[in-house]
């Protein structure tokens, strides 16, 4: 196990988690997000400590333009040299990022603190090739909408080997979404993706149940 990503559940008045596709819209139109965001920064930050795990958070363009919240994640990051490195960003939703220069300028920074920036969900929506020359990330998780069904679209598969071509030759590193069997586990490797993620190696599960 190379590392975790923190995911957010939120639990109502009886007991029933919610998942997050069905709160974090209503959170983002609230402007609660930066809030959320840093509520996750503390707890992986205290589960590094804790657990000497390497941790991703997730973070969008408005978090990164948010003034407020940039300064509170580098007073972060600063408290907490000793692990920071253990720290991952996964950039959300970057078909909305207006301003390239100003995401460099935050991958550059925490970058000072060992952390390692990622681009979430590659190969859906917008994301392309410039946007990864542009920001100079660390690695990229391939999309599991390629990914579920690499092994009887080779369709897919010529885009997954296209992509992982690509970050071999640029050194970023490659991560496999959706991988829910041995069958496409064996294909990721045979195309060289790096790491590898989903129910083939275990469910979401709290804090207290990873040892």
């Amino acid at each position: 196990m190379y590392k975790y990503e923190a995911l957010i559940r939120y639990i109502d008045d009886n007991g029933d988690v919610i998942p997050p596709y069905k709160f974090l819209p209503v959170a983002k139109k609230a402007k609660l997000s930066s809030k959320i965001l840093k509520l996750m920064m503390h707890e992986c930050l205290d589960f590094i400590k804790l657990k000497q795990k390497i941790v991703a958070v997730n973070i969008s363009f408005d978090d990164i333009r948010n003034k407020d919240t940039m300064e509170y994640i580098l007073h972060l990051l600063e408290e907490n040299k000793e692990v920071s490195s253990s720290l991952h960003f996964e950039l959300l939703e970057t078909e909305e990022i207006e301003d390239f220069g100003l995401v460099r300028k935050f991958i550059e920074m925490v970058h000072k603190y060992g952390c390692k920036v990622g681009v979430d969900d590659f190969g859906a929506g917008y994301s392309n090739f410039n946007m990864l020359e542009a920001l100079k990330v660390d690695f990229i998780k391939i999309d599991g909408s390629l990914i579920k069904s690499i092994n009887t679209d080779i369709n897919q598969e010529i885009i997954v080997d296209t992509i992982a071509s690509y970050a071999k030759r640029t050194g970023v590193e490659t991560v496999a979404e959706f991988v829910s069997s041995k069958g496409i586990y064996d294909k990721i490797k045979f195309l060289g993706i790096n790491y590898a993620q989903g129910w083939h190696f275990g469910q979401a599960v709290s804090i207290d149940e990873i040892n």
